[in-house]
């Protein structure tokens, strides 16, 4: 009897510690929840800086958790813990190399990490800078406004704009120096080596590292400037020593070839045309009547250059005709005797339309004018002259300066004139024109 007795007491606890268990195990086990976030698409200005939000990661986590956002596959773009995405310091963006990032973008709640594509896409936009003498002071405009001036007298001469890195040459007078020429990038300047004697840098152009740069040098032992050319600064070449007077008016790079237009006055009193490339020089004019370089341009290895030549069966008048010498080969594409032209740059479209910029008297009055494929293409307003042309896509910009009743800088787009930043109390005019 006892041992029935010590037998029911033994599995009464036995059903009294597996119900307690069965109570304990239907206690419900809390599941996490991943967060979730799907592929997005962004579109921003190639000119932001590092202080524009680009855009939000939209991620939903239905638990609240604290998130944590990463980048896993790029250096270019940050992003904070609320899903911000900016530039990373010191980094910016340029629409001539990418239109178009792809990146991962890695979200965790400390135990499940999910990613999303994020696309960012680049637009382009379009910077007119132009550099101007006013008042003896050199200044660079930047859609409309003064970002760099030499302050004392002096001048910008050429700009080249190379991604996000802006050149330009010139020179300025320094109190206790006199005047000292340079390449300035970005807004710093580097002096030029010129052995001491006054230069004058004329243009500029970047390839890849390389900055080249042609001017004119005065030297007291020989009778005119002598043209130079400089390397990073650094001369390297000699294009003409100085026996004759003559002048840059010119500089084209492709790869490893450098090209320098220039003229140079002969002991017959004739100007002449002159094309320097890697060492080895041309003469582009007929030598009988005077000439005058007007502009080269290059698209790769084909190099255009116009000149305005006096006709030879007049070489009294002011009669002009215009040349174009294209890899070796020149014609005669504009003359007007009653309306004398003169030529002043040129620029080639990628279509190989030819575009000429410069002078048309007409009824004793001078008009800017611009010509394509030897065909009067616009005229633009009496007492103006045109100096300058840049083709950026579909645009056509046009510097220059009013020449009544005083000089004043000019620049127009598409016939319309762009309001520069100048008083016009002030003489001025237009050196250059680069549109990226």
């Amino acid at each position: 009897m006892k041992i029935l007795k010590k037998t029911i007491v033994f599995f009464g606890v036995l059903l009294i510690l597996i119900g307690c268990n069965k109570d304990d195990d239907s206690t419900p086990t809390v599941q996490n929840i991943a967060p979730t976030l799907q592929n997005q698409n962004f579109t921003v200005t190639e000119d932001i800086d590092g202080d524009t939000i680009i855009g939000t990661v939209i991620v939903t986590d239905p638990d609240n958790d604290a998130l944590t956002y990463s980048i896993t596959d790029n250096d270019l773009f940050t992003i904070n813990n609320i899903g911000e995405l900016r530039l990373a310091a010191g980094k910016t963006l340029n629409y001539d190399v990418a239109q178009t990032y792809a990146i991962a973008i890695e979200v965790s709640d400390g135990a499940i990490a999910r990613e999303a594509i994020i696309t960012i896409n680049v637009t382009d936009i379009t910077d007119v800078y132009t550099t101007i003498i006013e008042d003896g002071k050199g200044k660079i405009i930047k859609n409309g406004e003064v970002i760099l001036s030499t302050e004392s007298t002096g001048r910008f001469n050429s700009i080249y704009v190379s991604g996000k890195d802006v050149y330009t040459i010139g020179y300025k007078y320094e109190e206790g120096t006199g005047v000292v020429a340079y390449v300035w990038k970005n807004g710093d300047p580097t002096s030029i080596s010129y052995n001491g004697n006054f230069a004058d840098p004329k243009y500029i152009s970047v390839s890849g590292d390389d900055v080249y740069v042609v001017g004119e040098v005065s030297d007291p032992t020989v009778n005119h400037r002598i043209l130079t050319l400089w390397k990073n600064g650094t001369i390297i070449e000699t294009i003409a020593n100085g026996s004759l007077r003559g002048g840059v008016t010119g500089l084209y790079v492709f790869g490893s070839n450098v090209y320098v237009t220039f003229w140079e006055r002969d002991s017959n009193g004739i100007d002449t045309v002159k094309l320097w490339k890697n060492g080895n020089i041309t003469t582009l004019s007929n030598g009988i009547t005077s000439t005058s370089v007007s502009g080269i341009y290059g698209l790769e290895n084909n190099v255009y250059i116009v000149f305005n030549e006096k006709n030879t069966s007049n070489p009294n008048e002011i009669f002009n005709e215009v040349k174009l010498w294209h890899n070796g080969n020149t014609t005669t594409i504009m003359g007007d005797f009653f309306n004398p032209l003169y030529a002043r740059d040129i620029y080639v479209a990628e279509n190989n339309d030819i575009y000429i910029v410069g002078t048309r008297r007409q009824s004793d009055n001078n008009y800017a004018a611009l010509w394509k494929n030897g065909t009067t293409k616009d005229i633009l307003y009496n007492g103006t002259l045109a100096t300058n042309i840049y083709i950026f896509k579909e645009d056509v910009y046009v510097g220059g300066y009013n020449n009544y009743p005083n000089q004043k800088a000019r620049l127009w787009k598409n016939k319309e004139t762009i309001i520069l930043p100048v008083d016009d109390s002030n003489i001025s005019y237009v050196t250059d024109v680069f549109v990226k």
